[in-house]
């Protein structure tokens, strides 16, 4: 039974990619400017996928950042990305088409950080979507506007990666701005709400080859510099009025004539087209990941699920090491009503460590407990526990999971420590004390 199943009908839920045509009909009805990045595009119904129905309580609960990135374009309200290289000094400004709503006092829920040796990511949880906007960047800082202010603390001085951060007010935003102590590759993307958290912002930058892991949490010292000997100055030749006689044009690749294609297309509700462009560009470049994660979004928005599922296959054939396509592979086998062909497609050797990708570790206990497995989703929630202790939802997942299996005794600690943490959706916190009751208090 489904986690959310579990909590019997106070955790409900819809498909992910249900809630994206949904809102995506909404933001029809707004004007697009056209200097902006954002499109518009036809709305198509799709069925409800029955188990989906009942809800994602897990699955995305850890951060499923790359899954949900699913609707990462400007036309869609999940994860919208924006990569930016190390070597870019600006952005082009990338807007979530959420529907405009004037966000409560009390609309942010938590402001969190946490770190590996590669990876920043920042954590912004709101009880309800807002736009947002990367205003600028370059590989040490990168600012955000969202028309909210944040009204939360974060400890940057415990953080190796994040220097500092901080918010400022313009005329109709407050610009969200983080400075890393090292070059990144910036990633901002959304979260949908689900059934243990408000809808979130996230800010990833991951570390630029140059800087290795070895120099993670570490100071160099510096190196003494030899005194430099006088020099008499040289003469300079006198300028020359000599003047270019052309301009350089930047060459235009296939892959970017592709890539603007389609972009276009998309921005003309021609999703036909785009998809064919975005075909040409998977061929032309197997290993582009934009390009291929495009293109299975373009593809589920015209419901071709099976399709998809099969550029989500070639793409982990390309990329064997890349868990964002054993994800994708995984979560649109379940929706197509083939369990257990999603739970062998997670099923690998080696496994992705759990601090790179917890989404494939949430995505995996969700799907065994969905087959009645409790006793194989248990330990992984243990390891989730162990790699994330102050995220609630993973004590949570792992409560529930004790409790099926007969351990009382840690479904009670479990519990305990999931209400301990703040985060914790208010329905799952009933839930949870309403078992802790049940339970007793183990005496």
């Amino acid at each position: 039974m489904f986690l959310c199943r579990i909590c019997d009908e106070q955790v409900g839920g819809m498909s992910l990619i249900n809630q994206m045509l949904r809102d995506l009909e909404e933001r029809r009805k707004k004007e697009v400017s056209s200097n902006t990045n954002v499109t518009a595009v036809n709305v198509v119904r799709k069925r409800r996928w029955p188990w989906f129905v009942a809800g994602v309580a897990l699955i995305a609960g850890g951060g499923v950042a790359l899954m949900s990135n699913l609707s990462s374009s400007p036309d869609s309200v999940e994860p919208q990305s924006a990569l930016v290289s190390p070597a870019d000094t600006t952005v082009p400004v990338v807007a979530v088409p959420q529907a405009v709503v004037e966000p409560p006092a009390n609309a942010v829920l938590s402001l969190q950080a946490s770190e590996t040796d590669q990876e920043l990511r920042i954590v912004v949880e709101l009880r309800q979507p807002v736009d947002w906007t990367v205003v600028r960047s370059d590989p040490r800082s990168i600012a955000v506007a969202v028309p909210l202010a944040v009204h939360a603390t974060l400890n940057a001085g415990a953080l190796h990666w994040l220097d500092h951060w901080r918010q400022v007010k313009t005329d109709d935003s407050y610009e969200l701005i983080f400075s890393a102590s090292g070059e990144m590759t910036w990633n901002v993307f959304n979260l949908a709400s689900d059934s243990q958290h408000g809808w979130r912002l996230v800010i990833q930058g991951r570390v630029v080859e140059n800087v290795t892991s070895s120099s993670y949490m570490q100071e160099a010292a510096p190196a003494p510099q030899p005194v430099a000997q006088p020099v008499a100055p040289k003469p300079q030749p006198a300028p020359t009025t000599q003047r270019a006689t052309g301009t350089l044009k930047k060459q235009v690749t296939p892959r970017e004539q592709l890539w603007s294609g389609a972009q276009q297309a998309r921005q003309q509700s021609d999703l036909s087209e785009a998809t064919r462009l975005l075909s040409e560009l998977v061929e032309l470049v197997p290993d582009d990941r934009d390009g291929r994660f495009e293109l299975i979004k373009v593809l589920l928005q015209q419901r071709n699920a099976e399709q998809a599922l099969q550029v989500a296959d070639s793409g982990h054939q390309q990329q064997p090491d890349e868990p964002l396509w054993l994800i994708l592979k995984a979560r649109l086998l379940a929706e197509t009503d083939q369990l257990a062909e999603a739970l062998y497609a997670l099923d690998v050797d080696p496994a992705p460590a759990v601090s790179q990708s917890p989404e494939f570790y949430a995505l995996k206990a969700a799907l065994l407990q969905k087959a009645t497995r409790y006793q194989d989703a248990l330990p992984i929630y243990q390891l989730l526990c162990g790699a994330f202790p102050q995220q609630p939802q993973w004590w949570f997942g792992r409560a529930v999971t004790a409790d099926q299996v007969g351990d009382q005794q840690q479904a009670r600690d479990s519990f305990r420590q999931a209400l301990a943490l703040p985060g914790l959706e208010t329905q799952l916190q009933q839930y949870a004390t309403q078992q802790l009751q049940r339970l007793g208090d183990g005496n």
